[in-house]
């Protein structure tokens, strides 16, 4: 674990990332661009039917962010589980990924908008590395798109993934969306072409207005 937060960290200052691992929040503040897709969109909640497009569209995604030989570096953040009504199944990100869960406690920070001070509560940083291939996205999407919706099995923690080669990060925050950012903006554009149908509209309005996204 020690290694990889050490390899991770070498990652964070090859691409010029102000991360700060205790301060989740940090990580969609280093990124120069970024594209917000719709998952669930329309569908309504608490269906089955509005899971299954939520986890269909975030492989599809998923899988254009990043190369096929890929090597992943995940980052999950989790809080005390006790009263969280979300945790139904709280070992089920960790048997996905078929890893130990950090018994490291830490303060990591919650949650907070700009211009407020940051409130941190102990809770478990997990830092994997793994090939794109070994992970059965599929199960792990449901899980993220289950959470909110009242299904089991769920996963109540945050999930980033940062692509080795591509230098591109991924998160399914819930059914709802998933964001990808990068510091060039190049990199996303075959993202943005392949499903710019599913772009939330401010995202696509920007990047219309970026005249080089246009250039072939």
């Amino acid at each position: 674990m020690n290694n990889l937060k050490s390899e991770f960290k070498k990652y964070i200052k090859k691409n010029e990332l102000e991360i700060n691992l205790s301060d989740f929040t940090t990580i969609e503040k280093s990124f120069n661009h970024s594209l917000r897709f719709e998952l669930g969109d329309k569908l309504k909640n608490g269906t089955k039917e509005r899971v299954n497009q939520a986890k269909k569209r975030a492989l599809e995604i998923f899988n254009t962010c990043f190369e096929k030989e890929d090597n992943l570096f995940v980052l999950t953040y989790e809080w005390n589980t006790e009263n969280n009504f979300l945790a139904r199944t709280p070992d089920f990100l960790y048997q996905i990924l078929q890893v130990e869960k950090s018994q490291e406690k830490q303060k990591l920070s919650l949650m907070y908008f700009k211009d407020e001070e940051p409130e941190y509560e102990d809770g478990f940083l997990g830092v994997y590395k793994f090939k794109k291939a070994s992970i059965n996205l599929e199960k792990l999407f449901e899980g993220i798109a289950n959470t909110d919706m009242g299904f089991n099995p769920t996963i109540h923690q945050i999930v980033y993934f940062f692509g080795e080669t591509s230098k591109k990060m991924f998160w399914m925050y819930d059914d709802r969306g998933c964001l990808i950012m990068s510091q060039n903006l190049i990199d996303l554009k075959p993202d943005y072409n392949t499903h710019q149908k599913w772009l939330c509209e401010r995202y696509k309005k920007d990047f219309k207005e970026k005249k080089q996204y246009d250039k072939e």
